[in-house]
């Protein structure tokens, strides 16, 4: 549980500065620009059966959190990256996508 609350850490702290520094990696096809949303983005209340995410970070983007493929990519810097399995439980992915409903202004007013 320790190790859990870790990654749901680090993955909303991650989450955060990416919005908040961006990143040089492209886009998901499905990816929404913040810049270019007027009031907010609206998720159903519910976590869709099919939710998953890609989360990449840190310098050029080389860490990622990717739930599509069930992984997680850590940059080594000098010696390039790493990939191990990393499954999310139906619970942690449902905390994860009420962190990821929960308005935030990362733009000042």
């Amino acid at each position: 549980m320790k190790n859990t609350n870790l990654v749901l850490f680090v993955l909303i702290l991650s989450l955060y500065s990416i919005l908040l520094n961006g990143c040089d990696s492209p886009e998901p096809t499905n990816s929404i620009d913040l810049m270019d949303v007027e009031n907010e983005v609206l998720m159903p209340d519910e976590m869709p059966g099919d939710f998953n995410f890609s989360l990449k970070y840190g310098v050029g983007a080389l860490n990622e959190i990717n739930t599509f493929k069930n992984s997680y990519t850590k940059d080594l810097v000098e010696d390039g990256t790493i990939t191990t399995d990393l499954t999310f439980s139906k619970n942690e992915l449902r905390n994860i996508y009420s962190e990821m409903k929960r308005p935030f202004n990362i733009l000042p007013t």
